[in-house]
């Protein structure tokens, strides 16, 4: 009768870790653009208290559903389009700049992604 119980308990063992594993794993939440800023910050940025990063998170994740409306929008036009991006670009780097310190700021536009963004301001958008 024990040997029957065997296989049964293994199989119980079994899905039960597998449960457990899954429910461990930390559900990943927001925009993969988002994250990925907020990564990049992050690594580059230093100090960043949990009070900054949330805030930062928010502000990531309003710039980052922004820049998803103009993508999917069929009805601008390419200049729209450019106006809008650097509007929500200038609006991102605005409220970041209120929760970063001076020191931190100063990292945040060494970042390489903000070395282009000023180059495309200099540029005037051409290419």
């Amino acid at each position: 009768m024990k040997t029957k119980n065997i296989p049964a308990l293994a199989i119980i063992c079994c899905l039960a870790t597998v449960a457990y594993s899954q429910n461990s794993q930390p559900m990943q939440q927001g925009s993969p653009l988002a994250q990925h800023e907020m990564t990049a910050i992050k690594k580059q940025v230093s100090n960043i208290t949990a009070d900054q990063e949330a805030k930062l998170s928010t502000i990531e994740e309003t710039y980052a559903k922004g820049m998803e409306e103009v993508r999917t929008s069929n009805t601008v036009t390419r200049d729209a389009m450019r106006n809008k991006i650097r509007n929500l670009r200038e609006d991102r780097n605005y409220k970041i700049h209120s929760v970063l310190t001076p020191e931190q700021y100063a990292q945040y536009q060494n970042m390489p992604e903000n070395r282009n963004d000023n180059s495309d301001n200099n540029n005037n958008g051409q290419q």
